[in-house]
């Protein structure tokens, strides 16, 4: 199974676009698939009386700035996306053809602007959905059933008790949702010092995520916006080629007999197989009955594993007690 590893530098680039130029060229060297951020724009968010309203004032970049960081993302060949809040960031990642939106849990509820995307170029959405009900989720994705849409479980709570991620809704909604048009992904909020970074994830992918997103930023030591939970430029190329190398252990399983056995594990069953032995001698022309065969393993080269090729058979010649049995002691044509 293969899949996508987003760096969330969310507003970790606090409206500065050498920061922000620098966090698209750190994350392409950390070879995540995606960088994100939070296209904000103060007044699709908030009245001016809020108490954050002057800090997400000072995250606006101009549009010129946004259109080098793309260009900058194409040539570095890492995916650009954005969280976007309203319809000016919306008409901004069309402009700027972008392939993939995400719309924040605070915006399950929004018609509006969830019939907004609906209508646009935008192609994939990534639907947050922590803190939001199974009605309220059904509601979005059947406003957002002409798109690609990527349901990510998780949510920031600085970090986010691990019990708090309940992995298992993924499992649930699988289940329970009719839509085709679905995959699902994990915002992953662990502490970067504990291995549970590595291990919450990895959980996430056997439960059949194939988008992992994990706060990026440029040095921790800077204390930038949403760096609690996030890596360093070293720690999330360690992170995504751990990811990906957990990844493949799920590998995919095919509607046959063997289920699409790999060569190894083929090797595997013809190497410990038992071996067709007689357990007492067998004397010439005499029909092989289930009692006297057993099974072990052996030094035959071209032994015969089936009991059932055996029994009924007739020896072609005498076999010794304790021996395996080849095609050459049966006879097939009497």
């Amino acid at each position: 199974m293969t899949i996508r590893i987003i760096a969330e530098a969310a507003q970790g680039y606090e409206g500065n676009f050498n920061l922000t130029e620098m966090l698209v060229k750190a994350a392409a060297s950390s070879k995540a698939d995606a960088i994100k951020y939070q296209l904000v724009y103060a007044d699709e968010l908030c009245t001016p009386n809020y108490e954050y309203y002057p800090l997400f004032k000072s995250l606006e970049l101009k549009e010129s700035e946004w259109i080098k960081i793309k260009k900058l993302s194409d040539e570095l060949k890492i995916d650009l996306q954005f969280d976007i809040f309203g319809s000016k960031s919306l008409r901004l990642c069309e402009k700027l053809n972008i392939k993939t939106i995400k719309l924040h849990p605070t915006d399950m509820t929004n018609q509006e602007l969830l019939g907004k995307v609906a209508k646009s170029k935008i192609l994939n959405v990534y639907l947050g959905i922590g803190g939001s009900e199974l009605d309220e989720i059904n509601s979005a994705i059947n406003q957002l059933k002409n798109k690609n849409i990527i349901l990510m479980t998780g949510f920031q709570n600085y970090p986010t008790p691990i019990k708090s991620n309940q992995i298992s809704r993924i499992s649930y909604l699988k289940n329970k949702l009719t839509a085709k048009n679905i995959e699902f992904g994990f915002a992953d909020h662990e502490v970067s010092q504990s291995i549970e970074k590595f291990l919450i994830p990895a959980i996430a992918v056997g439960s059949g995520v194939k988008y992992i997103e994990k706060h990026f930023t440029i040095s921790k030591s800077l204390n930038l916006e949403d760096s609690e939970t996030a890596l360093s430029p070293e720690e999330f190329r360690i992170f995504t080629s751990a990811l990906k190398l957990s990844s493949l252990s799920i590998g995919r399983t095919r509607n046959t007999n063997n289920f699409g056995m790999s060569k190894e594990e083929k090797n595997y069953r013809n190497t410990i197989r038992r071996h067709v032995v007689s357990k007492s001698k067998i004397k010439k022309g005499k029909i092989i009955h289930s009692k006297d065969l057993s099974l072990k393993r052996s030094a035959e080269k071209k032994p015969i594993k089936d009991l059932n090729m055996v029994i009924g058979k007739k020896a072609k010649r005498e076999i010794q007690a304790n021996q395996p049995i080849t095609l050459g002691d049966l006879v097939f044509n009497d």
